[in-house]
């Protein structure tokens, strides 16, 4: 996610499917072909719904993995492209680290489709790919499977759609909306002192949360001590500042906004969105003595929805997730601020080199392992420098030593 969020795009195809190969590990695998079966399997199940693909990967005779994708009606099958399927495989395997010899599909390609499919992923595998649609037998019978898998991921998305949207629909009434929010976002503050105060902010489109449109604010407006109203004002105008972006997810006005607080950051958000000339309903989640939400609040007047199932699930998970975001990234910040600090305990050691050795071997456990020469290449650390970071740490990790055989002895 972090990397995603910084666009490295690469490195996080590489999470991917190192998190996908270990979550493997811990599943039981279904049988589906002899023991030296290794193939990927490609399904189509369009609907007037949607069309999905199901992707089986095989290994060793076993399904090691699988993934779904959803598109709009006819937006792969009849889309603008001149071979929309081609492009869907040459773009799935542009960030998969492994291709394997024969990729079987549940659809039809021409001839000429399936050549520069086979010769583009060869090229990348650095060996021959078959591409091909299998008429019978085993590899027929695999492609069954994973179309007859599509269909019911799609049905099963149908279904959440619906589901997802009578809430929607529902929450809408309770607030009065004049539409459904399509897209609501949800803020809470989290500080360790007036040093470390942060905002985050989460995103639910079509009642579902979109991790990659989460957004933390690191706010400056709060100095001397924590100020809860001033923090969430400051974080809301300065993401509703960015609608005037041309592109991206900032750009889209939100249909609803949700605050982890009461009537007093409702009315100093709306207070805010006014002057702005900003007309996006603004609303507070309430918790009771056991941090459950309890109400949805406005300015004067509370809005009950214990007994609004569906709502009620859906508020309390949205703000349980903006807090848990909102925590871990401002804890993050701190223990790397706290690493920064420890460093600058060093005589001649200044904020601007602590980041940089941080930088370099990304904790300090690493920092600590390392000979002076490495640490000496650091740019901007001398070799006094070095010596005296190499002394510090040491002197560091022998106290903790000390202190723990102390702590056994006791």
């Amino acid at each position: 996610e972090e990397a995603s969020e910084e666009l490295r795009f690469e490195e996080a195809a590489r999470c991917r499917d190192a998190v996908a190969a270990l979550r493997r590990l811990g599943e039981r695998q279904k049988a589906v072909g002899e023991p030296d079966t290794e193939c990927d399997v490609v399904a189509l199940a369009p609907s007037e719904w949607g069309d999905c693909v199901s992707v089986f990967y095989i290994r060793g005779g076993y399904i090691a993995d699988s993934e779904h994708f959803l598109f709009a009606p006819d937006e792969i099958t009849d889309g603008e492209e001149d071979a929309p399927m081609s492009a869907f495989l040459l773009a799935l395997y542009q960030s998969r680290e492994y291709i394997p010899g024969e990729i079987l599909l549940s659809f039809p390609l021409t001839e000429a489709e399936a050549e520069t499919v086979s010769a583009c992923l060869g090229e990348r595998a650095g060996r021959r790919v078959r591409v091909r649609t299998p008429q019978r037998g085993t590899a027929r019978q695999l492609c069954l499977m994973a179309q007859k898998d599509a269909a019911q991921h799609g049905e099963n998305e149908r279904r959440r759609d619906e589901k997802d949207t009578r809430m929607l629909v529902r929450l809408a009434a309770l607030l009065g909306l004049e539409t459904v929010p399509e897209r609501i976002e949800a803020y809470d503050i989290s500080n360790l002192g007036a040093e470390h105060v942060t905002a985050g902010m989460v995103v639910a489109v079509n009642g579902r949360l979109k991790k990659s449109e989460y957004r933390l604010f690191r706010i400056g407006s709060v100095r001397d001590a924590p100020d809860d109203y001033a923090s969430m004002r400051e974080a809301v105008v300065r993401r509703i500042a960015h609608l005037t972006d041309e592109s991206g997810s900032f750009s889209v006005r939100p249909d609803l906004i949700l605050l982890d607080g009461g009537r007093g950051h409702v009315a100093a958000v709306r207070r805010a969105l006014a002057e702005l000339g900003e007309d996006v309903p603004v609303f507070g989640m309430v918790k009771d003595e056991h941090h459950r939400t309890r109400t949805l609040t406005g300015e004067t007047e509370e809005i009950r929805i214990a007994h609004e199932t569906a709502v009620f699930r859906f508020v309390y998970g949205l703000q349980e997730e903006v807090h848990r975001f909102t925590v871990s990234r401002m804890s993050a910040a701190k223990r790397k601020t706290m690493r920064a600090s420890s460093l600058e305990q060093v005589r001649g050691i200044g904020p601007a080199k602590a980041k940089a050795l941080l930088r370099r071997f990304g904790t300090l456990s690493a920092l600590r392992e390392a000979p002076r020469e490495e640490i000496e290449k650091t740019p901007s650390v001398s070799a006094s420098d070095a010596e005296r970071i190499y002394a510090f740490l040491h002197a560091e990790k022998d106290q903790a030593k000390n202190e723990g055989e102390e702590e056994r002895r006791s």
